[in-house]
């Protein structure tokens, strides 16, 4: 300031510091980022003097990570970011003249990690299975299972849940196993295993097998056996325990090996299997075949005659050991026969008359004739005396007979085979001496055969045929491949060689060169950019030849030529287009970083904005539906222009911050932050928007309608601009306003609107929410033009003293509220303490009746009292307390000791009540009063005898006999007390109040209630000596002990013992296996037990499993089993879908078919299944043509034309069907396959329809 005057001059100088709120040049970057990446954030900011830069996350300092500020610039840097460090990063930058926020949305992704899994689990059969798999990742990580190595199918009984774990339906025990849980996401991946044991009851895999073994072969049995826990296996033979020793072995394995087979080792063995969860038993019976060998000879009988001729026998027999189960019985004689002569036999005889002369005294050789003349005569001494005279002659006869006696047997032959099983043979002759003179043959045989080399024939092991050749080991320059055989055709045996030669061959292959395949060069230079401002495009090139194709190489994969865009700087053009990021909190939801795109065309004189907001759940999209003005720095930046008026591009070039703040008339408050970061080079707007806050909870469904709505923009000062509206949305019936302020701050450098205010109009606005995509759209149409008093300031505000700026005037300087007054530009509001609400004039406070208005937190047991401003909750109590003096719980009232009872004798006081009683001997009759009991004439009297009733009590009095005990009449036992008068002969028995004189009982007999003897029982009173396994049945006088059906008796008090039913061949149709006392029958696999228990019927697995053979198969049930065989179409041929046939289109098949005809012919199957034992000449199928309409064709001639079975099949006609048999009986446990023509002929012969059969048959093992 300077003045002066005539007398002279003075001067004072002023220092005038003009302070500028900060401006934010440099935003921070919404980032996605990894764990442990480092998150680098940079924010800029200009004002006088130098703003400070402090950082947010979300509305609280951040106190970790390091932060560079000075000078208006701050970089803030955090090593190893968490997920605790993701979320909505602000920069405040503050100075004395104010302050301003930027803001970035950080998210943090993170790898998956597994916080919770299964570990062990065991489970029973068929139980349901969740194996757990908690993971935690960013984004959401994709789960896959793998059990055992293999990635796990998943199929209607193993389902993956959407939280990751597994589910198992009805668990089988092949579910057992190794699981691992592998989670990934684009950030990482993280496994688990998990191991499943599904407990089951032991289950045979392998089961031992019914034997026949040789005396002295090795036997063994196999027992496989699956479950979970691990059975345990022990073996037994004839139900008792298996023992142990250096020839009977069990393997680790549970096989069981029998070395060096004896007799003993003959009978049933069972494989039985235990676990926790129950047993299984395999049976399988061993049967020793044994050979016969003959015994030593036996002595020689003694001669048949004690003199003259003879023969002497020797014996020996086939029992060393006997043949057995099928062994081969002895070779040779079992007895030899020789002559005997122990001496001339002794004649006593009497002299008679003289005969004629003797013959010779030998038959052979040289001899004499006597002849003898016999004189009789009287002596003293005998009657007669007898006198022989001889008179001899030589006689020559011929030779005497030598009968023929056997020599020493010869050594026995070379054996007819070295091994297998061979013969070898002795001989003897009759020489010792010959036969001669007509003398007898040696008795007996001359050849003996005995067996030899027994053990198993070494075989030599031969190649099989050679495999064919291997892949190449290289595609080009020399590689190799190998071919392999196996000595297996026959494998070595017993001994035999092993194959001589290599096992494999290997031989040169691909011995061509390899191509050399082209190979780009480096790139060029990228040319010029074809635009200076916006997007061009630039080129570069390469060509094929480092190296080039050599050999057939392939030519280089891709472009010679490459385009992309360039360019750095956007034209200054309107924008047409916008995107940005979403982030945010609505009513304490987190709804993550979302993408938002918007396009923005002109129409008429409005400029339309339809965006599209992505990743947004449904349960934010009904919080945000009618959010529509959320795109405010859009629809501002690019609204229609009227007149002089300006938008916000024309106004900020895009660079700008809003300040937003929605008030709905629930209560609820909303604040938004948009930033506007210029035009990409594209020229494309670049916005972010945060979002926090509580909006109205509506329903999903609701339908809501936006109304269109005006907003006054102010110019409040240099770079700052005040916008406000008050607008309405409609949800069904009812519309609900709203309130909206913007602060808008800009580069004051570019200047002011043309009008103190201006007014902005949003029209023809909706939203949709497209739950598929998860993407929210909006509409909105708006233009702007000068206010309605465009040179004045509106309510609320007062010119500036420049008078280019609206200045907000504080009304709450006049204190308008009753309670607090809270002042904003262009206005004011009123708020109320807690508990109490604004009233009509908005100014005033009333009180709030909690109580009434449900707001109180009492709970159910408490009483509610209303106080001002607040509110009390008192104890509630029942019936039989009172509240205590503080009110803060219930006491109990004594109603006995207060006299508030209405008991007749006794008064008993409880916890809230009390209750009545009565002195002894009365009972309660009412709640209250007391009446006598009648002991005598209750239902179970006190007394035994006779009772006598007093008031409260009773008296007992007893009969004659009877003496009293405690209130109770007890018998007196005259006979103990022997105090009877009974004689010797005679038994007293005691009876109620006296005695009887009874007879003495026989024994097995006792005396009744009545005197007279009656039979004992010795079956029910345990008298008798039955073991526990017989039954006892009573007999007059006595009893006998019998055994159940199934058992035998084998005396009084020894076990029954069981009766073997198997003995009886015919009890079962297939194989009958003895239990005690009964027996059951048993079929083989594929078969069941009929009703009867006894026969075996065929189980029909095609139609009871439900076997699908796939494609071009069929189910062939045979007996006892069945098979998918091959039924395929030939080509041209279509499938009937009801019958499976193969059937031949007329204009398929190239040939002219018969008038009406509509196939060529038709492929049918059949298939038979037949049991075992099928004679020839016995019927198999009966064959019936029809035509197209399932009518028979009885005019048909039918051939077999394809048989490759070796077994003679013909058919023959009856009644129009073709009938096959065979002419020789079919072998068992075999499958043959036929093909039988059918040629229809209509009335005049013509070929009216072909069909095909092909026949399957299927003969059983089994005759059932």
């Amino acid at each position: 300031m300077c003045c002066c005057n005539s007398v002279g001059r003075d001067h004072q100088s002023v220092i005038v510091e003009v302070h500028v709120p900060p401006v934010i040049t440099t935003l921070p970057k919404s980032q996605d980022i990894s764990v442990g990446d480092a998150l680098s954030l940079s924010c800029e900011a200009s004002g006088y003097p130098f703003p400070s830069v402090t950082w947010l996350l979300n509305n609280t300092q951040v106190t970790g990570g390091a932060v560079h500020s000075a000078f208006g610039r701050s970089k803030l840097l955090i090593e190893n970011a968490g997920k605790e460090d993701e979320g909505t990063y602000i920069c405040l930058a503050q100075n004395a003249a104010g302050e301003r926020k930027a803001a970035a949305a950080v998210r943090v992704r993170t790898p998956p990690i597994i916080v919770d899994s299964s570990g062990v689990k065991s489970v029973k059969l068929k139980d349901t299975v969740v194996l757990d798999c908690l993971v935690k990742g960013d984004p959401l990580p994709n789960i896959i299972w793998i059990k055992n190595g293999q990635q796990l199918e998943l199929n209607h009984r193993i389902q993956l849940i959407t939280n990751g774990s597994l589910f198992i339906y009805n668990s089988s025990d092949q579910d057992s196993g190794q699981y691992k849980c592998v989670a990934s996401n684009d950030f990482g991946l993280a496994e688990q295993v998990a191991e499943l044991i599904v407990r089951s009851k032991p289950k045979f895999i392998i089961e031992p097998l019914n034997s026949i073994a040789a005396e002295g072969s090795s036997i063994q049995l196999d027992c496989r056996v699956y479950g979970e826990p691990k059975p345990t296996v022990t073996w037994t033979k004839d139900t008792l325990p298996l023992q142990k020793n250096e020839r009977v072995v069990i393997f680790p394995n549970n096989t069981l090996k029998i070395a060096a087979v004896q007799m003993l080792d003959e009978g049933v063995y069972a494989c039985i299997s235990n676990n926790s969860l129950g047993s299984a038993v395999a049976e399988a019976e061993v049967i020793v075949q044994v050979h016969g060998k003959w015994s030593n000879w036996q002595d020689w009988e003694q001669c048949s005659s004690s003199c003259g001729d003879g023969r002497q026998i020797r014996q020996r027999m086939c029992n060393n050991p006997a043949p057995r189960n099928g062994g081969k019985t002895c070779i040779g004689i079992s007895s030899e026969v020789k002559h005997c002569y122990e001496k001339p036999c002794p004649v006593d005889g009497e002299w008679g008359n003289w005969m004629d002369w003797t013959p010779c005294s030998l038959s052979c050789g040289v001899g004499t004739e006597q002849e003898n003349v016999i004189t009789l005569h009287h002596n003293m001494e005998a009657v007669f005396v007898m006198e022989k005279a001889k008179n001899h002659k030589n006689v020559n006869n011929a030779e005497c007979p030598v009968h023929g006696e056997w020599g020493d047997w010869n050594e026995w032959s070379l054996c007819s085979s070295s091994c297998g099983g061979g013969t070898r043979e002795r001989k003897r002759k009759c020489d010792s001496p010959f036969p001669a003179y007509g003398g007898h043959y040696c008795i007996g045989q001359h050849v003996q055969i005995d067996y030899c080399n027994n053990a198993e024939c070494p075989v030599n092991g031969e190649w099989g045929p050679w495999s064919p050749w291997g892949s190449c080991s290289s595609s080009c320059n020399k590689g190799q491949k190998k071919r392999f055989r196996a000595c297996d055709n026959p494998a070595p045996a017993g001994g035999g060689r092993e194959c001589s030669g290599p096992a494999q061959e290997t031989e040169i292959c691909n011995a061509h060169l390899c191509p050399v395949d082209g190979k780009w060069s480096e790139w060029s230079g990228w040319s010029a950019c074809s635009a200076t401002c916006g997007i061009g495009v630039r080129s570069r090139t390469r060509t094929c030849n480092d190296p080039d194709p050599f050999y057939g190489g392939k030519e280089c994969s891709g472009d010679s030529e490459e385009f992309e865009e360039c360019g750095d700087e956007a034209c200054d053009v309107m924008p047409t287009q916008a995107v940005g990021h979403l982030i945010g909190v609505i009513n304490g939801v987190d709804f993550g970083l979302s993408k938002l795109f918007a396009n923005i065309s002109q129409f008429g004189m409005e400029q339309t904005v339809s965006a599209d907001v992505q990743n947004i759940t449904s349960e934010i999209a009904s919080k945000m539906k009618f959010l529509i003005p959320l795109l405010t720095p859009i629809y501002w930046t690019t609204a229609y222009e009227m007149g002089d008026a300006v938008n916000g591009y024309t106004l900020t070039k895009g660079f700008f911050r809003k300040e937003t703040q929605v008030n709905f008339a629930t209560g609820e408050v909303l604040y938004m932050t948009h930033v506007a970061r210029g035009l990409d080079r594209r020229g494309k707007l670049l916005v972010d928007i945060v979002i926090s806050g509580e909006v109205p909870d509506l329903p999903k469904e609701s339908e809501v309608i936006l109304h269109p709505f005006v907003e006054d923009y102010i110019q409040t000062g240099p770079g700052s601009i005040y916008a406000l509206s008050t607008r309405t949305y409609q949800v069904g019936n009812y519309v609900l306003p709203y309130y909206w302020n913007h602060s808008i701050f800009y580069d004051e450098a570019l200047g002011e609107m043309p009008y103190l205010n201006e007014k902005l109009y949003a029209n023809e606005m909706d939203s949709y929410y497209d739950p598929d995509k998860q993407e929210l759209n909006f509409i909105i149409s708006a233009s702007i033009g000068k206010g309605s008093s465009s040179d004045e300031c509106l309510d609320g505000f007062t010119l500036s003293s420049n008078g280019i700026y609206c200045l907000d005037i504080n009304e709450c300087e006049s204190n308008p509220c009753l309670h607090i007054c809270n002042n904003f530009p262009g206005g004011f509001s009123c708020q109320c303490l807690n508990g109490f609400t604004l009233d009509v004039d908005g100014e005033s406070c009333l009180d709030v009746d909690e109580c009434e208005t449900n707001l109180a937190e009492c709970t159910s047991s408490e009483e509610c009292m209303n106080t001002v401003g607040s509110y009390k909750c008192l104890i509630i109590c029942r019936d039989g307390y009172r509240r205590s003096d503080d009110d803060l719980y219930c006491l109990d009232i004594n109603e006995c000791d207060e006299n508030l009872h209405l008991c007749e004798q006794t008064c008993i006081n409880s916890i809230g009540d009390y209750s009545c009683d009565c002195d002894v001997g009365y009972y309660l009759s009412s709640e209250y009063g007391c009446s006598d009991i009648d002991e005598c004439g209750s239902r179970n009297p006190p007394c035994s005898h006779t009772c006598v009733n007093s008031p409260g009590s009773f008296s007992c009095l007893c009969p004659s006999g009877y003496e009293m005990l405690n209130s109770t009449c007890l018998d007196i036992d005259e006979c103990y007390l022997e105090n009877h008068t009974c004689s010797k002969d005679q038994e007293c028995k005691n009876t109620d109040g006296g005695f009887e004189c009874l007879a003495v009982c026989l024994s097995g007999f006792s005396r009744s209630s009545n005197g007279s003897c009656t039979d004992v029982d010795e079956c029910n009173n345990g008298q008798a000596a039955c073991h526990f396994s017989q039954i006892c049945i009573n007999t007059f006088g006595s009893y006998h002990c019998s055994c159940p059906r199934g058992y035998y008796s084998i005396g009084l008090g020894r076990p029954c013992q069981d009766i073997d039913e198997c003995e009886d061949k015919a009890k079962c149709q297939h194989l009958c296996e003895n239990t005690q006392g009964s027996y059951r029958c048993t079929c083989p696999p594929g078969y069941r037990l009929g009703q009867s228990g006894k026969t075996c019927l065929d189980i029909d697995e095609c139609l009871e499993s439900n076997i699908d053979c796939g494609p071009d198969r069929m189910c062939f049930n045979m007996r006892g089993s069945y098979e998918c065989i091959e039924t395929p179409c030939p080509p041209k041929y279509e499938r009937d879908t009801l019958t499976g046939y193969c059937k031949l289109l007329c204009e398929k098949a190239g040939t002219a078919c018969p008038p009406n005809s509509r196939y060529a012919e038709v492929l049918a199957f059949k298939m038979v299944a037949l049991p075992s034992g099928i004679q020839a000449y016995q019927d198999l199928i009966r064959l019936v043509a029809y035509d197209q309409d399932g009518i028979h064709l009885p005019n048909t001639l039918f051939s077999i034309i394809e048989n490759e079975t070796g077994v003679p099949f013909r058919i023959r006609l009856e009644d129009g069907k073709g009938v096959l048999y065979t002419q020789k009986s079919m072998d068992s446990n075999k499958e043959y396959q036929i093909k039988v023509q059918a040629v229809s002929f209509n009335a005049d012969n013509v070929i009216q329809f072909t069909t095909k059969f092909l026949v399957f048959v299927s003969v059983s093992k089994y005759p059932y």
